[in-house]
């Protein structure tokens, strides 16, 4: 778990300097902020360490971690009856790193290791409103796994465009 011992971190803005935020900059603050910490987590975090550490709400830590799980850019792991949360994986060269746009989107690869091993994780991303990216979604597969995972996508790509009759 990380270093309790560090107190509040002194560059975690109070509620009344964030409540000033608009609810979109709010919750990017809130996510960045926990990001952060699960970054200097090597060995997990829990949602009463975070809300410790930053005096967030429980409710809203929780909500945070279980977004960031959804998009794939932390994972949890279940001890005993504790939910311990893990940023995903760490890039290891920058050459590991890739970024395409398509129309408005940007897709950014990854190749990433963590405990459980090699994963290429793929994040979709937009620019919102406040012209910060935002992830959308995200995927990881296993490297072992990432070829037969391509030719699956490959055989559905190309019956999608016969049945819309553009092959």
């Amino acid at each position: 778990m990380f270093n309790m011992s560090l107190s509040r971190a002194s560059s975690i803005l109070s509620f009344n300097e964030i409540k000033v935020f608009s609810p979109e900059e709010r919750e990017q603050y809130v996510k960045s902020v926990i990001l952060d910490l699960l970054s200097k987590a090597e060995r997990g975090t829990t949602i009463a360490q975070v809300s410790k550490v930053t005096n967030f709400n429980r409710i809203t830590v929780a909500r945070h971690l279980e977004s960031l799980v959804s998009i794939r850019e932390a994972y949890k792991k279940q001890r005993g009856s504790v939910a311990v949360y893990f940023k995903n994986g760490r890039l290891l060269h920058e050459a590991d790193k890739f970024e395409i746009r398509v129309r408005d989107k940007l897709y950014a690869y990854y190749k990433l290791s963590n405990e459980e091993g090699d994963f290429i994780y793929i994040q979709e991303k937009t620019a919102n409103p406040t012209r910060t990216v935002q992830t959308l979604g995200g995927i990881m597969i296993d490297v072992r796994d990432f070829h037969e995972f391509l030719k699956g996508l490959s055989r559905f790509g190309i019956t999608m465009k016969a049945e819309d009759g553009k092959v």
